[in-house]
């Protein structure tokens, strides 16, 4: 559930943050936004390790060290620029005739952004959330570095958690792979334009390999509780 929490959260807050980010760059500020997106995306650049010390000192001085919410602040701090990036281009595509007309009906700017352009863009909103959310989800170095208590850990953590010194139980380790690998599973067989969640054979031959294999790991390891 935890890895659910801090996915979960940081994806909704950076979708919300990230879109009215991306839409005002482009509606507002068309100049000065290109040169703002070349600056975030250049965040990129720098490998994660380089990250770890500086947000280590600044989650243990704001007291958000093995907690959940000091982890969700650093994963917003590196998914909100890569978002606003993507989303840009997404805006762009909206006519801009289209909100003029919905101007001259009589629409503030809250709503011509809420039920004029976000329809329109919601096939890559939809796909930007859920690239953040498999980002988090398997994100291990910050997760690693900020939580320390076994019960507050993700499941990237407590699946290296299951590694012993010297011996390695593999049917423990494949079962808990295959519980990580099921949000990416369930997301690869989604119908972006149906809007609807489709399950074809190959899920359900997935699903019924991962109860067979891993029915006996789920109470031994206790992976639930990441």
């Amino acid at each position: 559930m935890n890895s659910v929490v801090v996915a979960g959260s940081t994806t909704i807050i950076a979708i919300l943050i990230s879109a009215l980010g991306a839409y005002g760059v482009v509606r507002f500020f068309p100049r000065f936004g290109k040169i703002m997106t070349r600056v975030l995306i250049t965040t990129y650049m720098f490998p994660p390790i380089l990250l770890a010390i500086p947000y280590s000192i600044i989650m243990g001085k704001a007291g958000l060290v093995n907690s959940r919410v000091g982890l969700i602040i650093v994963y917003l701090s590196i998914s909100v620029p890569y978002a606003i990036w993507l989303l840009v281009g997404f805006f762009q595509t909206v006519p801009l005739e289209i909100e003029e007309a919905a101007y001259m009906d009589g629409a503030n700017k809250l709503q011509v952004f809420s039920r004029v352009v976000l329809p329109i863009v919601a096939p890559g909103v939809v796909a930007v959330a859920i690239y953040t959310f498999i980002n988090v989800w398997n994100e291990f170095l910050f997760s690693l570095i900020l939580i320390n208590s076994r019960d507050k850990m993700t499941v990237a953590v407590g699946l290296k958690s299951l590694m012993g010194q010297e011996v390695l139980d593999w049917g423990v380790m494949m079962a808990a792979s295959a519980l990580v690998v099921i949000p990416s599973v369930i997301f690869l067989h989604a119908d972006p334009e149906a809007h609807c969640w489709r399950f074809g054979t190959g899920l359900y031959q997935i699903k019924d390999i991962v109860m067979k294999t891993i029915g006996y790991a789920i109470v031994g390891t206790g992976i639930f509780r990441c």
